[in-house]
């Protein structure tokens, strides 16, 4: 099993706006004024052939929402991870890995080095990580996602 732990904010929707954004529009898709994405990463995302978790505090709306175009058809996520106040994405990631050991990659913007320490601590033995810690304002990069692929294709 190979699973990917995706944010969205800050990974899959850059924090900056498409006018200051310094992309190529014809690889642009965009659901309003401060939501847009990159469609080469969004669909080399979705054809890896891994489990794609959302680990988002939006998570489930992402299923519901009715725009389109919309990453969520790309992707084809298979569930959202539940968060709350009582349970951060680390502790739900852990506590989802402990559940269900896997080869994972978790990429998060706002990744911190305790974060990643309690993930590594809680699976050391049972389940091999990779990290990637994308600028929010910019978003996941293809550069990012070619050294993901390659994570995933190693055999571990």
């Amino acid at each position: 099993m190979k699973r990917i732990y995706l944010d969205l904010d800050g990974v899959i929707f850059p924090l900056t706006p498409l006018d200051q954004a310094n992309v190529a529009e014809e690889d642009v898709e965009q659901l309003h004024n401060l939501e847009w994405w990159r469609r080469d990463v969004v669909e080399r995302l979705g054809t890896m052939g891994v489990e794609i978790v959302l680990a988002s505090s939006w998570g489930d709306e992402f299923f519901s929402g009715s725009i389109e175009p919309s990453p969520r058809r790309v992707l084809q996520p298979v569930r959202a991870l539940a968060t709350t106040t009582h349970l951060s994405k680390t502790e739900a990631i852990v506590n989802d890995l402990e559940a269900s050991p896997a080869q994972f990659s978790w990429i998060e913007d706002g990744l911190t080095r305790s974060m990643v320490e309690r993930v590594k601590t809680a699976t050391r033995l049972r389940s091999k990580g990779s990290y990637i810690q994308p600028n929010s304002k910019t978003g996941l990069t293809m550069a990012e996602v070619e050294v993901l692929q390659q994570y995933f294709s190693d055999d571990r």
